[in-house]
């Protein structure tokens, strides 16, 4: 199957390309380019983008071109779209102007390669300023302790420790390379559960159940990381990849 998609804008869209090519003829949309140089020359199978990269002259070729549609995200409807499919939970109420079909996207595990870095001890995953309380407190903590902490993420944040945006393969690295990793939303939980690692999280989980006020006791005590993270990987199934998630997709649609 060959599927037409635009440049991914965040990390959870672009484990599901990356799990697509290994499945799929895949042909990328650049910014700039002009679909209809593309579909003149291509023939594809579906369209795949995110909502805010829905120009009216993409949705006029694509009606054009007959070519079905998946969309990232709520937006505008229109003949050829195909599925809405959502990152997280929507207020139904929104949802009550929605035509179509809708698929919630589940976390998942990315099949990420990376290259090794040194060991540290604290990987702190800040992905929004809601993070910056949680985040004074944990600095504050780590060099009490003289721990070693890095925090990544795409915004800028107010410590030494933070080393700046990160690549999905380039977190998966740092995540295998740390002992804790500290999430504040499930973009991923299932990655560290995967690779038997081990988080301490700040929303309900169904791996991990420690706070943000264990983190001495899970540093000083390994045997219980290990514990936990055995216990978190027995969850984690083949059904848990982004291969499987993009399959679930693709299913939808050919159910319509």
């Amino acid at each position: 199957m060959k599927l037409l998609i635009t440049e991914p804008t965040n990390n959870i869209i672009f484990g599901l390309y990356k799990a697509a090519e290994k499945q799929h003829d895949i042909v990328v949309l650049k910014a700039g380019v002009s679909i209809y140089q593309v579909l003149d020359s291509v023939k594809v199978d579906y369209f795949i983008c995110e909502t805010q990269q829905l120009t009216q002259s993409i949705i006029s070729a694509l009606n054009e071109y007959n070519i079905p549609t998946i969309v990232f995200g709520l937006g505008i409807d229109f003949p050829q779209k195909q599925l809405t499919v959502l990152l997280s939970e929507i207020n139904p109420i929104i949802l009550k102007n929605h035509n179509g079909a809708i698929y919630y996207l589940k976390p998942a595990a990315h099949c990420a390669t990376w290259e090794e870095t040194p060991s540290f001890d604290i990987l702190y995953v800040a992905e929004n300023t809601d993070d910056l309380p949680h985040l004074h407190k944990i600095v504050k903590e780590v060099t009490d302790k003289d721990y070693t902490l890095k925090i990544v993420g795409p915004v800028p944040l107010p410590f030494i420790e933070y080393v700046g945006n990160a690549t999905y393969d380039e977190i998966i690295g740092l995540i295998t390379v740390s002992k804790i990793t500290i999430l504040t939303t499930p973009t991923y939980v299932y990655d560290v559960a995967y690779r038997k690692k081990f988080a301490i999280t700040t929303f309900k989980n169904e791996f991990f159940t420690a706070s943000l006020d264990e983190l001495t006791h899970y540093m000083m005590e390994e045997k219980h990381r290990n514990s936990a993270a055995k216990k978190a990987n027995k969850i984690i199934s083949d059904k848990d990849i982004y291969i499987a998630r993009f399959n679930e997709i693709m299913e939808k649609v050919s159910c319509k």
